[in-house]
């Protein structure tokens, strides 16, 4: 037979709480800044990889990649064969206020995307444009997969 115990809804509200807590500082560090996982933001590891889009306009192909807040003549663009390689580094650039409290969502760290091409591309017919935080590189189609026109004859 069991015993009756006294239901206290102040317990039960008391535990969700501190497991909440507890699940808050783990990721975002407690009320001192410090973070359980030894980061100064409770976010450990976290890669930063820019995003990439890619389309095709007038024969070329199109690669734009988000870069905000990185010095342009530290990206390094390689091309070879079908491989279009953009690498680079966003420096952190942490300010602490004086209570030395810094809450942080934004990444940093080295970076390198590596996309496969449709087609061999020449390396001088590629250029880069960086404006606004965001590099554009295009490619020019090689001749040899350009459209023709092919004429129709008659007997």
């Amino acid at each position: 037979m069991r015993a009756m115990t006294t239901w206290m809804p102040g317990r039960e509200v008391a535990v969700l709480h501190r497991e909440l807590d507890d699940m808050i500082n783990r990721f975002f560090g407690d009320a001192n800044g410090a973070a359980q996982n030894g980061s100064p933001t409770g976010i450990q590891n976290l890669k930063w990889v820019p995003a990439i889009e890619s389309f095709v306009r007038d024969n070329q192909i199109v690669v734009r990649a988000d870069l905000p807040g990185i010095d342009p003549s530290e990206v390094d663009i390689t091309v070879e064969g079908k491989r279009l390689t953009i690498r680079g580094e966003r420096r952190d650039q942490r300010e602490e206020n004086q209570d030395g409290r810094v809450y942080r969502e934004v990444a940093y760290g080295s970076f390198e995307r590596v996309l496969t091409l449709p087609w061999e591309a020449d390396a001088d017919a590629v250029q880069a444009l960086y404006k606004n935080g965001v590099l554009e590189v295009t490619i020019q189609a090689p001749e040899k997969v350009l459209p023709k026109k092919i004429a129709v004859t008659t007997h």
